[in-house]
């Protein structure tokens, strides 16, 4: 082995606090480098979800069942010049800081694979290197927290459980209570879980509380900055990271996303298509890790953009350039007999249209689409938002269920709920689904 990986291999260092709520993919990851069904694994996922510390971490548990040990290479300050004398050594190789390199890591990697037969290389990258035998894992950010769950089954989900150690490591006083759960789970929610956003929030936590972070994230996703000491990450700010993000995307793609940040949730092929010009560009957003999918039951894939990703567009009001096409698309779902499912899963993005169509003076397609796309049902004492929790809770759906299918926040869902048992005097979730069936739909 060249002196060069025998260096770095002393020079790594173990982080300082373990890694939260990534048990399962380590283990997963440990099985298949140990049992060599997959030689070349690279990391990847969206900017912020902890994709280094993983690799960080995964390293170090496993470098000492390597005969011939490791390396763990940081290609911000070094490179893979001094491993081609590995031959038939037992090796473990981890790679990170690939942003600016991919195309001229992929063939040297996919050649020192090849060249030496009992190397295994760990890549973290913000997109996959694409060369022959690579097996690409998406890291998915952290679970997100239930708000109506009993207390020690809130405080066990990852993303509360990272908060909670970060706010403590600034406020070593700060605990869960009663009173300040609702507004963490919010918080966790908002961040759709990626490690690097709830850190930053934990940060802040220093002079706050929850409840005024909402506050913060609500004018500015600014408030989601700190410092070396705030996180691991190369990146300080959520801001910052998210241009970063941004940066590597070509003039097409960067258009694309500005106008699909209009979608406030999931969306389809056609509904991207309907308020774009480059569909076809799709597939770069999601291999760059700015959209993320999902295969429905029915075989049909549906997109998603993180919710710090959106929120930073919509505040720079890049979405507006497609808000008249968006509209449009709903305009003409209003003409078509849909499934009261359908309508129900688009109804978040029914409302923004109707919004729009209402500010800017169009009288005609606003009363159009809310007449063809009306839900509310006969007289009752419940809010517009409170019959679409009422309906989507008899259909069986959990709070967080309810909350992803409106777009709004678990503990909003939550407290939704408790005022629609004391308005129809129910005492529970059945008694709920028993009056909506009373009505005349």
């Amino acid at each position: 082995m060249s002196t060069t990986a025998t260096a770095t291999t002393a020079a790594m260092t173990t982080a300082p606090v373990p890694l939260v709520g990534r048990e399962a993919e380590l283990a997963a990851l440990s099985a298949r480098l140990l049992g060599q069904d997959v030689r070349l694994i690279t990391v990847t996922g969206q900017v912020g979800v902890g994709k280094s510390r993983l690799v960080a971490a995964l390293f170090e548990r496993l470098r000492d069942q390597f005969a011939d040990g490791g390396a763990h290479l940081d290609l911000a300050t070094a490179d893979l010049d001094g491993l081609d004398g590995l031959g038939d050594r037992h090796f473990l190789l981890a790679v990170d800081g690939c942003e600016d390199r991919t195309r001229e890591l992929a063939p040297k990697l996919a050649a020192l694979v090849t060249a030496c037969p009992r190397l295994s290389v760990l890549v973290a990258s913000p997109s996959r290197l694409g060369v022959y035998g690579e097996a690409v894992v998406r890291l998915a950010p952290l679970r997100l927290p239930d708000a109506s769950a009993d207390m020690p089954a809130f405080a066990s989900v990852p993303s509360v459980r990272l908060f909670v150690q970060r706010t403590q490591a600034v406020r070593p006083d700060f605990r869960l209570t009663e009173t300040n759960r609702a507004a963490v789970a919010e918080l966790c929610t908002r961040t759709d879980g990626l490690p690097l956003a709830i850190e930053l929030l934990a940060a802040g936590m220093e002079l706050s509380s929850p409840q005024r972070l909402i506050a913060d994230m609500d004018r500015d996703l600014g408030c989601l900055t700190g410092t070396g000491s705030a996180t691991l990450s190369r990146h300080h700010s959520m801001t910052a990271a998210i241009e970063w993000s941004l940066a590597r995307l070509d003039d097409g793609e960067r258009a694309l996303l500005a106008r699909l940040a209009v979608f406030t949730g999931h969306f389809d092929l056609a509904a991207a298509t309907a308020v774009s010009r480059a569909p076809q560009l799709l597939a770069g957003l999601v291999d760059k890790n700015l959209l993320s999918t999902t295969e429905c039951q029915d075989g049909d894939l549906i997109f998603r953009m993180s919710g710090p990703t959106r929120r930073y567009l919509v505040q720079r009001d890049e979405h507006r350039a497609a808000q008249r096409a968006h509209a449009e698309y709903f305009l003409g779902m209003a003409d078509e007999d849909h499934s009261p499912e359908l309508i129900d899963a688009w109804y978040p993005d029914i409302e923004a249209a109707v919004t729009y169509l209402r500010d800017s003076g169009d009288a005609a397609g606003m009363t159009k689409l809310t007449a063809g796309n009306a839900r509310r049902p006969v007289e009752h004492p419940l809010t517009n938002r409170e019959f679409e929790v009422a309906k989507l809770v008899a259909c069986g759906m959990t709070n967080r269920e309810v909350a992803r299918n409106l777009g709004i926040a678990e503990w909003t869902a939550v407290n939704h709920l408790r005022k629609i048992m004391r308005k129809l005097e129910c005492s529970s979730r059945v008694q709920v689904a028993s009056w909506m069936t009373t009505l005349d739909r």
